[in-house]
């Protein structure tokens, strides 16, 4: 006979197992679309960041860099920044600080950028909460399929 106390108690420890991961994979998928969006589509939160003005257009030219759109790429170090982390002893995905040689920082740099463009760029969006979501659901359904699995094979 199965004893429904000590498997509800199995699961409730499989789900405090998997949650951070779970966690891991949402703030992670989160970044990597954030990323996409503005790197690789040039997008800000809403539409597009921008087009380029000729300075900037020649020396992204100079540079081998494509200058069809606005994508804030030049050395990585921006996109780097968009990092999961630690902020009062919660998981976040931020703009990590990593600073230049002349003292300016990546978070400062992404607060200039949205004043310079005047629009947000480094929120995320509801269509990237969805992603998100859906891919770290995605895979913890996986988890508890194999998981649950194992245990009743073991009841």
């Amino acid at each position: 006979m199965i004893d429904l106390n000590n498997e509800a108690n199995k699961f409730a420890e499989l789900m405090k197992r998997l949650f951070p991961m779970w966690s891991d994979i949402l703030l992670n998928n989160a970044g990597a679309e954030i990323r996409r969006r503005i790197f690789n589509e040039g997008k800000a939160t809403e539409g597009k960041i921008g087009a380029y003005k000729t300075k900037s257009k020649v020396i992204r030219e100079q540079l081998g860099l494509q200058t069809d759109y606005v994508d804030l790429e030049i050395t990585g170090t921006l996109r780097r920044s968009i990092q999961v982390g630690i902020s009062e002893n919660d998981k976040v995905l931020g703009i990590a600080e990593i600073n230049y040689e002349n003292n300016f920082s990546t978070d400062k740099l992404a607060i200039k950028q949205e004043e310079n463009f005047k629009k947000e760029i480094f929120t995320i969006s509801e269509k990237e909460i969805e992603i998100a979501f859906k891919g770290a659901d995605e895979w913890l359904d996986k988890q508890l399929d194999i998981e649950l699995e194992k245990m009743f094979k073991n009841a």
